[in-house]
C-alpha cells in the first residue's frame, strides 16, 4: 500500500474531525467577542422597559386600578418578562460557551476514536476484508460527524442571538444521547436477532428483528397521533404540541423517526410497504387536521421515495405484479394528496398566498426579505442582530433565512455544504444491506424537504409551512428527532455492520 493511500485510510477522517473542531472553536471565540456589546445593549434596553412599565404600574395604582385590571396584568407580565430576559442575558455567555465546548468534545472524542481504530492497520498491499471496509467507511463516518458537529455549532450560535440557557445545554446532551441509543440499536440489530433466535419461545420462533422493527413503529405512530389529537395544546392556531409538566413536546417530530424505521423494515415484503403507505396516509391526514402542513409534506415525500425504491423489489405479491402495484400506489398517493389539500382550507390558503408577502408589509416574510436586502452578501452582523429579533418565528420557522441575514451568504454556503454531506454520503452508493439503504434514503429526503421548505418558505418562494431547519432552528423535539436520524444513518455506515454481512455470519 502506498504512503498516500495509508494516509487517506488512516488519517483523513481524523483530520476532517479535527478541522471541524477548530472551526467550532473559532466560531465560538468570534461570537463571544461580538456578542458582549450586544448583550450589554439589550440589558440596558430591558432595564429601560422595566422602568417604563413600573412607572405605568405606579400610575395605575394612583388611579385606583386593582390587580385584575387588564392593563395592570399586562404591565406586570412585561416586567416579569424583561426581568427573566435580563437573567438569561447575564448567563448567556456561560451557557453558550458550555454548549459549544460540548460540541468540541464530541468531535475530538470521535477523532481520537477514529484514529485509534485505524492505527492498527498494517502497511501492506493486500488487506483483510475488515480492514478494507473500515478504510472505506471510516472517512465517510468522519465527514458525516464533522458536518453534524458544524451544523450543531452554527445552530447554537444562531439561537444564542435570541435566547440560550443551561436547560438548552441539557436538551442538547439528551438529544445526542438519544442519537447514540438509536445508533447502538440499529448497529446491533443483527446481533440482537441472533440472541433472540437462541432464547425465543417456540410459538414466537418465526418473529424476526425485522418484524419487531416493523410492528412497533406502526403502533408507535398511531399512539402518538392519538395522544396529539386528544391532548394537543393549541398555539398560534395549530395543535402540534402536548404539555407535560410545563414542557411542550411535538409528537409529529417523533412520528417522522418512527416512519423512517417502518419504511426501512418494509424492504423485501410488499405487504409491509402497503401497510406502511396506509399508516403514513393516516398520519398525513391527522397532521393536516392539526394544521401541521410542513410535516405532512415531509411524510408525503417519504412515501414517494419509499414507492420509488420498491420498484426495484423482486419479491412477488399476490394479485398484482410488484411494479404495477407500486405505480398504482404512487398514483393513489398523489390523488390522495391533492384531495386532502383541497379538503383543508388552511393548507389551500398557504399555497394561494405564495408570492404575496410584499402586499402586506407586516407579514413576517416581508420583514425577512427587508432584513436580507439590508444585510447584503456580508449579512447584518451580530452587532446589528437586534434588527431581526422581533420577527415572528425567526428562531425556528425562518432559521435559514435569519442565519443568512445575520451572518451572510458565506455562512449559508457552509450550512448547505454540511447538509449536502449528511444527505449525499449515506446514499452515494448502495449499501450492502438494502434495508439500511432504505433508512438512509428516508433520512436524506426528510432533510432535503425540510431545508427547502424552511429556506424558501421564509422568502415567500414556497408556502410558509412552519417547518424547522435541521439542527439550526430552536425546538427540543426537533433536535431529538434529528439526532435520532443521525444515529440511524451512522449505524447504516458503520463498518462492523458491513463486515458482519460480508462474512455471512
Amino acid at each position: 500500500m502506498h504512503k498516500s493511500e495509508k494516509l487517506t485510510t488512516k488519517a483523513f477522517g481524523f483530520f476532517i474531525l479535527i478541522a471541524a473542531a477548530v472551526f467550532v472553536i473559532m466560531l465560538m471565540l468570534f461570537t463571544i467577542n461580538k456578542l458582549a456589546p450586544v448583550t450589554k445593549s439589550r440589558i440596558e434596553d430591558c432595564n429601560s422597559r422595566i422602568t417604563d412599565f413600573n412607572a405605568s404600574l405606579e400610575q395605575y395604582e394612583k388611579e385606583g386600578l386593582d390587580e385584575n385590571n387588564e392593563n395592570v396584568k399586562f404591565a406586570k407580565g412585561r416586567v416579569e418578562l424583561y426581568t427573566n430576559r435580563i437573567k438569561m442575558l447575564e448567563n448567556r455567555e456561560k451557557s453558550y460557551t458550555l454548549s459549544m465546548a460540548f460540541v468540541v468534545c464530541i468531535l475530538t472524542v470521535a477523532a481520537a476514536f477514529q484514529y485509534i481504530k485505524t492505527a492498527t492497520f498494517r502497511r501492506r498491499s493486500i488487506y483483510t476484508s475488515e480492514e478494507e471496509i473500515c478504510g472505506y467507511y471510516y472517512p465517510k463516518i468522519s465527514a458525516l460527524l464533522a458536518a453534524f458537529g458544524i451544523l450543531m455549532a452554527i445552530g447554537i450560535t444562531y439561537r444564542t442571538i435570541f435566547s440560550i440557557e443551561l436547560f438548552d445545554l441539557l436538551m442538547l446532551v439528551g438529544a445526542v444521547f438519544v442519537g447514540f441509543v438509536f445508533f447502538l440499536i440499529y448497529r446491533r440489530a443483527p446481533y440482537i436477532e441472533a440472541k433472540l433466535k437462541k432464547r425465543r419461545l417456540k410459538k414466537f420462533k418465526k418473529i424476526t428483528m425485522a418484524d419487531i422493527l416493523f410492528f412497533l413503529p406502526v403502533v408507535g405512530v398511531l399512539m402518538l397521533l392519538a395522544v396529539n389529537v386528544l391532548f394537543g395544546v393549541e398555539y398560534n392556531g395549530s395543535m402540534l404540541w402536548i404539555s407535560i409538566g410545563g414542557t411542550t413536546i411535538q409528537p409529529g417530530e417523533f412520528v417522522k423517526v418512527l416512519l423512517i424505521i417502518l419504511f426501512a423494515s418494509s424492504y423485501g415484503k410488499m405487504w409491509r410497504a402497503v401497510v406502511s403507505v396506509f399508516t403514513a396516509g393516516a398520519a398525513f391526514l391527522v397532521l393536516l387536521y392539526l394544521k401541521d402542513l410542513g410535516t405532512g409534506l415531509v411524510i408525503f415525500a417519504m412515501v414517494i421515495v419509499l414507492l420509488l425504491l420498491q420498484l426495484d423489489n423482486k419479491m412477488s405479491f399476490s394479485i398484482f405484479e410488484n411494479r404495477k402495484l407500486v405505480i398504482l400506489l404512487m398514483v393513489l398517493a398523489v390523488c390522495f394528496f391533492v384531495v386532502a389539500m383541497a379538503l383543508f382550507p388552511h393548507a389551500r390558503e398557504r399555497i394561494e398566498n405564495v408570492g404575496n408577502a410584499m402586499e402586506n408589509t407586516e407579514r413576517q416574510q416581508a420583514e425577512m426579505l427587508r432584513a436580507l436586502i439590508f444585510g447584503g452578501l456580508g449579512g447584518l452582523g451580530l452587532e446589528n442582530s437586534n434588527y431581526i429579533i422581533n420577527i415572528f418565528s425567526i428562531n425556528s420557522d425562518m432559521a435559514i433565512a435569519g442565519l443568512t441575514a445575520v451572518f451572510g451568504v458565506g455562512m449559508l454556503l457552509i450550512v448547505l455544504l454540511c447538509y449536502s454531506v449528511i444527505i449525499v454520503v449515506p446514499v452515494r452508493k448502495y449499501s450492502l444491506h438494502r434495508q439500511f439503504y432504505f433508512a438512509a434514503s428516508q433520512v436524506s429526503i426528510v432533510l432535503v424537504v425540510q431545508v427547502i421548505l424552511n429556506a424558501l418558505g421564509s422568502v415567500d418562494v414556497l408556502p410558509f409551512t412552519g417547518i424547522v431547519a435541521p439542527f439550526i432552528s430552536d425546538g427540543g423535539s426537533a433536535l431529538v428527532s434529528f439526532c435520532a436520524m443521525i444515529g440511524i444513518v451512522l449505524a447504516t455506515l458503520h463498518p462492523q455492520i458491513k463486515s458482519l454481512e460480508v462474512s455471512g455470519r
